[in-house]
């Protein structure tokens, strides 16, 4: 687990997974979408206040929001659970 929390993202078959993962009372939670098309930048900026969020190409340091990196991953074995 790092301090600053991430977008992990993975294509698999023409689907493109995101997940990230939590800890919670001693295990972790993995919190996942499947999308058709790549989210387009390198962050997805996400404003505390109003929920909304969008794809950024650089952090935008706005006190209201977060900026999650999305990383790139080679390989997992959670997207055989994900597609269940």
């Amino acid at each position: 687990m790092t301090p600053q929390p991430f977008l992990s993202h993975i294509e698999r078959g023409g689907t493109h997974f995101y997940f990230f993962l939590l800890p919670f009372s001693g295990g972790l939670v993995v919190f996942y979408f499947a999308a058709d098309k790549k989210i387009e930048g390198e962050y997805v900026t996400i404003n505390r206040m109003s929920g909304r969020f969008f794809p950024s190409s650089k952090p935008t340091f706005d006190a209201q929001s977060i900026d999650l990196p999305i990383l790139e991953v080679e390989a997992t074995d959670l997207v055989e659970v994900m597609k269940s």
